[in-house]
């Protein structure tokens, strides 16, 4: 029986799209390729999981929706886990929604039904050549574009990077005219530790760092434009602490 990693029969394809992620721009450009072609996924890596889940939770809180049973949404990630899995999965999220009661108590935005603009707003951007910039904001109100995270906090430039390509995003859709003093205050909120933390960078922090955001974007860009004209082309590989957690980390890719 062949090897659920063999690949010598796998008919090369890239799908007909022109869109890439907020967050595919942060991260490894041989894992973009991956998502583009016909390759088959390893199971979600416990780290991601936890994030799908808590997102999906606090998405149907604040959609004033009644707060799914847990099975039933490890079931709609159609995958398989074992009951130790299953357990390390229970006492992480009931952790993470804890702390995302005691933010929902503790925090100063104004969380308001009239102030919230967008839950999992899903906005798009024209960038070049008919590709658009697509991102989905955990939570954007008329002072805050706030991002969720299943953590502990981290003052990564990624993630700044990622508030801001938000705000580009919300300005380009013109969502600039509804907030209160202009313009917002970017925040992630990290969950993962005893406390639910609030962090966010300053506009002027954020804006230093667009510029290698796009210079990055316009790279994705050209490496999709090879991808479906060449197909023995290899988007550069990027080891790194994010390799552990990728869809492909079965492919040995090592960097070349």
């Amino acid at each position: 029986m062949a090897s659920r990693m063999s690949h010598k029969k796998r008919k090369w394809s890239v799908k007909k799209i022109r869109k890439i992620r907020v967050t595919q721009v942060l991260g490894c450009p041989r894992a973009y390729q991956y998502s583009l072609e016909n390759r088959e996924r390893l199971p979600p890596h416990f780290y991601n999981m936890k994030g799908t889940l808590i997102h999906s939770i606090i998405e149907k809180h604040f959609k004033h929706q009644t707060l799914p049973d847990y099975d039933l949404l490890i079931k709609d990630m159609q995958v398989e886990i074992g009951s130790y899995l299953e357990n390390q999965l229970f006492a992480t999220l009931t952790l993470l929604m804890e702390n995302f009661k005691k933010w929902l108590k503790n925090t100063k935005i104004d969380l308001s039904d009239d102030m919230i603009l967008g839950v999992e707003k899903e906005l798009r951007m024209p960038i070049k050549d008919d590709y658009y910039l697509v991102g989905h904001i955990d939570l954007i109100t008329k002072t805050h574009i706030i991002d969720f995270k299943s953590s502990l906090i981290g003052k990564r430039t990624e993630y700044w990077k990622q508030l801001g390509a938000y705000r580009e995003l919300a300005k380009y859709n013109g969502l600039q005219d509804l907030t209160l003093s202009g313009d917002w205050q970017l925040v992630n909120v990290f969950l993962r530790d005893t406390e639910p933390l609030e962090y966010g960078p300053s506009i002027y922090e954020v804006e230093k760092l667009m510029p290698s955001y796009f210079d990055r974007l316009f790279r994705f860009i050209e490496y999709d434009k090879r991808l479906r004209e060449n197909k023995k082309f290899m988007a550069p590989a990027e080891v790194g602490w994010h390799c552990q957690f990728c869809d492909w980390r079965g492919h040995p890719c090592r960097g070349i």
